[in-house]
């Protein structure tokens, strides 16, 4: 599915959640955590 957003800021914003341990990614794979796993 397509998302209607700009790429650079979509990418920074995934790289900041991932950062803070909020979520994990690998090209296509998305986890979103839980409370108890931040």
């Amino acid at each position: 599915q397509v998302l209607c957003t700009n790429r650079s800021a979509m990418t920074r914003e995934l790289a900041s959640l991932k950062d803070a341990g909020i979520i994990d990614f690998d090209r296509n794979t998305f986890i979103l955590k839980t409370q108890r796993e931040i």
